[in-house]
């Protein structure tokens, strides 16, 4: 009987250092698996949402450092011939030169069409324009160049349609418009700046389909010769020549003119450093650029970034020689001024690009 009582007894003291040890080794994994999640943040398992967690630091949102220079270069090739005040964009891969002036000062427009490989610079003559011009405004819209008023023997109101077999009038402005630019925003296109020949057009004209045109906005300064150039839904028009003598002739201004086509709203923005005209702005990687123009009778070869809310122009680089009345086109980080005045006219084409 004593003998059974004394194993009951040592089998329940046997049970209850199991149940010590069973409690202590459980105590002591929590402490382990507690640290070691405290060490992590979350403590959580890959694949497992943690219950509680620790937030990340903030993270500054990204930036893009401006550029700070731009590299220059001529293309290989040169053109038929120097032309000047000519227009141009890019097709399917393709420079599109359209009608200029060619000749001597002050040289005759022509309805010479030039299509332009934009690693070489080599050049093929296409279809002519059915009218000649220069000063006019150039887009593409739905796979068609449009080449819109200019000046001929005098001012003229045609809009042509090129398609790289012919050219045909398709329309007219609701008057004569030179010495203006145009621009594509958003698949609309836009007639900036000019005079008529003898009155200032103010009005910025908007179509999408180079037939019908409407008001779209109209700026604060009348101009001709601006340079234009484009971010987002904001055109700006910087510089140019004002139309306040009797001929259209005013002197250049330094205006940096916005125009937003979401709203038709438009302003004097800022104003650069000097007055300069006909000169040629582009944009790249969401920069302005300014190059070349005319500031006080002479012929530039700067290439500026422009900084369009405070007129600030920093130097990025200089022209092989000084250039004004080029026409300019974009295509990819590569920015293209073809022909243009030195003040002789030229027959090169130089390529920008980030340095």
């Amino acid at each position: 009987m004593l003998a059974g009582t004394a194993a009951r007894r040592r089998r329940r003291r046997r049970l209850r250092l199991l149940r010590t040890v069973l409690v202590i080794v459980a105590i002591v994994v929590l402490v382990v698996v507690a640290t070691r999640g405290g060490g992590k943040g979350t403590g959580a398992t890959p694949g497992v949402a943690a219950r509680t967690s620790v937030p990340a630091p903030p993270t500054a949102a990204p930036t893009t450092a401006p550029l700070t220079a731009l590299a220059v270069a001529h293309l290989p090739a040169v053109l038929p011939q120097a032309v000047s005040r000519a227009d141009a964009v890019v097709q399917a891969g393709r420079l599109i030169v359209l009608g200029g002036l060619h000749g001597s000062s002050p040289g005759t427009s022509t309805p010479q069409v030039l299509t332009l490989d934009p690693s070489s610079g080599a050049a093929q003559v296409g279809a002519s324009l059915a009218v000649a011009t220069h000063d006019a405004a150039a887009v593409v819209l739905g796979g068609s160049v449009f080449v819109i008023g200019g000046g001929s023997a005098s001012t003229i109101s045609t809009v042509q349609e090129w398609t790289g077999a012919g050219a045909r009038v398709v329309s007219h402005l609701p008057k004569p418009r030179s010495d203006i630019e145009g621009v594509v925003v958003d698949g609309h296109a836009y007639v900036i700046g000019g005079y008529d020949g003898s009155q200032p057009t103010p009005e910025v004209l908007e179509t999408d389909d180079g037939i019908t045109f409407h008001v779209a906005a109209t700026l604060p300064v009348a101009v001709r010769y601006p340079a234009i150039a484009v971010v987002g839904s904001t055109i700006y028009v910087i510089g140019g020549q004002s139309v306040t003598g009797p001929a259209g002739d005013g002197p250049p201004i330094n205006d940096v003119q916005a125009v937003n086509v979401a709203d038709g709203s438009a302003s004097v923005l800022s104003h650069v450093p000097g007055a300069v005209t006909e000169a040629s702005a582009f944009t790249l990687r969401g920069a302005v650029f300014v190059a070349g123009g005319v500031r006080a009778g002479i012929v530039q070869k700067g290439v500026f970034r422009l900084d369009p809310a405070s007129g600030t122009l920093t130097p990025v680089a200089t022209l092989p020689e000084p250039r004004a009345d080029a026409a300019v086109a974009t295509a990819g980080d590569t920015a293209y001024l073809i022909g243009g005045e030195s003040p002789a006219r030229l027959a090169s084409v130089v390529t920008l690009q980030p340095a």
